[in-house]
């Protein structure tokens, strides 16, 4: 809908529905809809944040030649292992998220079974089901708060959670916040890491 704040607030575009033909000379109707890559659920193939290893680019490799139509559909299939960070939603200080640490991911194991090649594995805060409203309440606590230091963000693995995931197989991850990266700085390092 175009009432939810579907992008990351700076310098992408809240998604276009555009009619190209109402109703006459026939009973029916079309829209054409123009959307940016980070609209709603999305996920990123490994060239989204890895540079190509010929770009000279700081983190360049051959990771970043991995876009998305090479990434095998069966890979986002497997047993939803849900890690539950809830009680951490506004746990972090004022424009910082609270980081999750290889030692929570450990917990959740120690109680349920250990990880493995197949799992996906999802951070569950319940932060956008807290913070995403409607525009134009919508983009304000669920992201522009955060950025301007005004709250906490969302809960986020670390660098060091993403390396000890991918030492234990998994190759699919997810989290109900507004980025896999946390705030202030380990945006970047996280996401380079989830590649």
């Amino acid at each position: 809908s175009p009432r939810y704040p579907c992008v990351w607030p700076v310098g992408m575009q809240q998604h276009l529905v555009i009619p190209s033909r109402t109703f006459g000379p026939g009973p029916f109707h079309r829209d054409m809809v123009v959307i940016d890559e980070h609209t709603g659920t999305q996920w990123d193939a490994p060239a989204h944040f890895v540079p190509p290893p010929d770009s000279g680019l700081p983190g360049a490799g051959p990771n970043g030649l991995i876009t998305g139509e090479k990434v095998p559909a069966w890979q986002f299939i497997g047993e939803a292992c849900v890690i539950d960070v809830r009680e951490k939603v506004d746990a972090a200080d004022k424009g910082a998220s609270f980081l999750i640490t290889p030692e929570i991911v450990q917990e959740w194991e120690s109680k349920h079974r250990p990880l493995g090649a197949g799992d996906v594995v999802l951070f569950r805060s319940d932060y956008s089901d807290k913070y995403y409203k409607p525009l134009a309440e919508g983009g304000e606590r669920f992201v522009h708060t955060v950025l301007r230091s005004e709250t906490p963000g969302w809960p986020a693995p670390t660098p060091q959670c993403m390396e000890y995931l991918a030492s234990r197989g998994v190759m699919t991850l997810g989290l109900d916040g507004a980025s896999m990266g946390p705030v202030p700085d380990l945006a970047v390092a996280t996401d380079r890491k989830s590649t």
